[in-house]
């Protein structure tokens, strides 16, 4: 393993990106395990853990530093701030790194970056924490009462979930953890069977467990071996996807009256995973066109089409809420997965909670509606439409669903029953509608509508 100090320096490059320069964890963390590929997996393990713990529980540390320094967290230099979070964050979570490692460390870290007179200040706040956490005096942080602490969830956004979801519910989206070691992944079987594929899996000695309600849903146990490496990964026979995504896509599927003779169109399709799951079910001339903003994102989505063959995709740049006027009233089906607030995906993405606002949740309204204003008018008589984010709130979810039945009278719901099984509906499945819930539905925070436009 590379020496702690190396690991933590990468940590502070990450943490630095994400809470002082507007970065995104998952993107940041990724350039970053790139730029150092030659590090031990270990290495990259405790990086990951280290910046992610640190960003999913920023408003906790902070407000832990606040308690045992002179100087309040905002006024501090970036640098300094960065550190003592990484170094805070190592001694509430993470139990298998000594206390004095991580206080020794964070002073070495500051006197090699200029901050040398700084170093007693650093020692004695992390010393102080660390003293109290030995001596469980950190309850009233790490098992507070007020769940937005707890959780480092803004005040505002907190108030806002609790308008809708009880106690009880938000305790459990907001606890869910996604750091399990089983990886979800759709087996695709237009070219080889469930069973052929299993078996590849069993050659390649990879544990699995089956969904007990969709055949093509499995969870792999993550080994030595990388995904990439696995025959049936290889060969394009899984995609990675969230349950949720996954159960979208069976929506959607079911939704095409003619596998063989359809057009079909996928709006936001990056990364792919919809736009594959629906041209695996295809037949005959049926061709499915996979858009998205810029050309990062299409490469993206041909990256993984290519590597599942999947041959009826056809993928264009695009930006889907300006009116397409070569495709008026063409597609016998529409997958309209729109650019959302993210917090069904809090438990992956730990940054979303910082970088949302008042504001960005306004914007997000009306392109959410210029979104379904195009998806209409590309939309065929008897063509369906389904609707779909990774949120968890009303107003990106039913209440936009309201909006498309008030504002295009000839849309109307299709009903999922036999299609999802009752149990993840909770009453809504015959109205065409379903909100998943994480920590609740052991899948991420999604939610999807099925509408078809009526025959004049």
């Amino acid at each position: 393993m590379a020496d702690y100090q190396n690991v933590r320096e990468i940590s502070l490059e990450v943490v630095t990106a994400v809470m002082e320069q507007g970065g995104f964890i998952h993107l940041t963390l990724a350039r970053a395990l790139e730029k150092y590929d030659y590090l031990d997996p270990r290495d990259k393990a405790l990086i990951t853990r280290i910046s992610s713990e640190t960003v999913e529980n920023c408003i906790l540390i902070d407000a832990v530093l606040d308690r045992f320094s002179s100087v309040k967290v905002r006024k501090m230099k970036p640098f300094i701030r960065s550190l003592l979070r990484i170094s805070t964050a190592q001694i509430l979570f993470l139990n298998g790194i000594p206390h004095s490692a991580v206080c020794n460390e964070a002073v070495k870290m500051a006197s090699a970056h200029g901050f040398r007179t700084l170093k007693g200040f650093v020692n004695g706040v992390l010393r102080s924490i660390c003293r109290e956490k030995d001596a469980n005096g950190l309850t009233e942080f790490l098992q507070s009462e007020d769940l937005a602490l707890r959780c480092s969830v803004p005040k505002w956004l907190f108030d806002r979930l609790s308008k809708v979801y009880t106690k009880e519910q938000m305790e459990k989206m907001l606890l869910s953890d996604a750091s399990g070691r089983e990886v979800t992944v759709h087996i695709l079987t237009s070219r080889k069977s469930v069973s052929e594929i299993m078996k590849l899996l069993e050659e390649d000695g990879v544990a699995f467990r089956r969904d007990p309600d969709f055949e093509e849903i499995l969870y792999l146990t993550i080994s030595e071996k990388p995904l990439s490496e696995l025959t049936a990964f290889a060969e394009g026979y899984l995609q990675v996807q969230d349950k949720s995504s996954i159960l979208a896509g069976i929506a959607a599927a079911s939704l095409l009256k003619d596998p063989e003779n359809s057009i079909c169109l996928d709006l936001c399709a990056a990364p792919g995973g919809k736009s594959i799951a629906l041209a695996d079910h295809l037949k005959g001339n049926s061709r499915l066109l996979s858009m998205d903003l810029s050309e990062d994102k299409c490469e993206l989505i041909r990256e993984n089409a290519d590597r599942t063959d999947s041959r009826r995709m056809e993928v264009i740049c695009r930006d889907a809420s300006v009116p397409d006027e070569e495709r008026k009233e063409i597609a016998d089906l529409i997958l309209c997965d729109v650019p959302c607030s993210g917090l069904g995906i809090l438990r992956k993405k730990g940054d979303i909670k910082y970088h949302l606002t008042e504001e960005r949740l306004a914007s997000l309204d009306e392109l959410q509606k210029q979104i379904l204003k195009n998806a209409y008018y590309c939309l065929k008589e008897g063509g369906a439409l389904l609707y779909s984010t990774c949120t968890v709130l009303p107003e990106e979810n039913d209440l936009q669903r309201e909006w498309i039945l008030q504002n295009f009278p000839d849309l109307e719901p299709v009903s999922l029953e036999g299609v999802i099984p009752a149990c993840y509906g909770e009453g809504s499945l015959k109205e065409g509608r379903l909100q998943l819930l994480q920590g609740i539905h052991d899948t991420d925070g999604f939610y999807f509508a099925a509408f078809r436009k009526k025959v004049r």
